[in-house]
């Protein structure tokens, strides 16, 4: 279904209808309510944009990232989905806007956009040290994983019930050219590859 949705997925220039707006006007999603399962994503900002839809029960369906310029349209043609209700999810910077789509009877209708706070790990790498630095709303349990290129895991450990957490990893004996660094907390999972060379 992964390929036939993203086959039938289009990007074009369009007009729209109804809409749903988030973040001090950013962007906004919009719904054509002529008998299409189409949505169109409007940008009003020069930013980094990472747009994804899921299904009912989370599985990623289609994603892209792209940098948005003020006045560009994105319109995504929906008709490869069967009836149902999905998930769109719009990140730019730190703010995440999530959206309820429930397709029926060949409309697509959105629901008002949730708005969260985006808490990501910052990552750097200073020579042959690699630092970890990580601040969230509230303590939580931080799970910290490392792999090298060819997926062996060489580092995890959970730091229960953490806000802050900053943790240095000395590369110099790596083998390999890159590390995969993977972050999870609250159902959230973030990951950075760095080179080691």
């Amino acid at each position: 279904m992964k390929k036939f949705f993203k086959i039938g997925l289009i990007a074009a220039i369009s007009l729209t209808i109804s809409a749903a707006q988030a973040n001090d006007n950013e962007f906004s999603l919009k719904a054509k309510n002529e008998k299409q399962k189409t949505i169109s994503f409007l940008m009003n900002d020069n930013k980094e944009f990472n747009f994804s839809i899921f299904s009912d029960n989370k599985d990623l369906l289609f994603e892209q990232k792209f940098v948005g310029s003020a006045g560009l349209t994105k319109t995504y043609d929906l008709n490869a989905l069967p009836d149902g209700t999905y998930t769109i999810k719009v990140e730019s910077g730190s703010t995440l806007a999530q959206y309820a789509v429930k397709i029926s009877n060949e409309k697509a209708l959105i629901s008002d956009a949730k708005i969260f706070a985006v808490y990501k790990p910052v990552i750097t790498k200073d020579k042959d040290l690699v630092t970890l630095d990580f601040e969230v709303k509230e303590k939580t349990p931080i799970e910290v994983t490392v792999f090298n290129e060819r997926n062996d895991e060489l580092y995890s450990e959970v730091f229960k019930d953490r806000s802050k957490l900053i943790k240095k990893f000395n590369i110099s004996k790596a083998d390999g050219d890159s590390l995969t660094f993977v972050v999870k907390y609250n159902n959230e999972s973030f990951t950075k590859t760095i080179e080691t060379r």
